[in-house]
């Protein structure tokens, strides 16, 4: 008999609430990584072994990962987030799983080819939107840079 991730953590926190008291209390489950908990799917190493820079079009990125949940500087920079449950946390008589959050994000030149890619995780959306932000100032910063001045 295989048990899963998601037995284990009932079996825990039945556990948790027969020994302890009523009284307030907290209790830290850290499980494997599982379980979709926002976006469409996760993206995975594998699913983005076909990018290659200055070849794989932005057209390609669209059919391969679908409709992205952010799009930025006229679309040169798409967005996909997710995010999975990495633990159970209990409080009193309530509880919930901890998040991860994760964002992928992909940048093409003025042709629609791919200039960078990466993937980030964190467990706070805030420290996300952070990353997002810097790639987007290195990206603004990038076009400014290979203009040139006009007098």
């Amino acid at each position: 008999m295989r048990i899963h991730h998601s037995d284990i953590r009932g079996i825990l926190l039945f556990l948790a609430c027969l020994t302890l008291p009523s009284t307030p209390w907290r209790v830290i489950i850290p499980l494997p990584e599982h379980g979709l908990l926002a976006g469409r799917g996760k993206i995975e190493e594998s699913d983005i072994a076909f990018l290659k820079v200055g070849v794989t079009t932005r057209g390609e990125v669209l059919l391969r990962f679908g409709e992205p949940d952010g799009v930025l500087l006229d679309q040169r920079i798409l967005a996909y987030s997710w995010a999975v449950s990495v633990g159970v946390v209990a409080v009193g008589s309530g509880g919930g799983d901890i998040w991860k959050y994760y964002l992928f994000m992909v940048e093409f030149d003025e042709e629609g080819r791919l200039k960078r890619e990466e993937i980030n995780s964190n467990r706070t959306w805030q420290n996300l939107e952070a990353m997002l932000e810097e790639w987007i100032k290195q990206s603004e910063n990038e076009n400014i840079r290979g203009k040139p001045c006009k007098d």
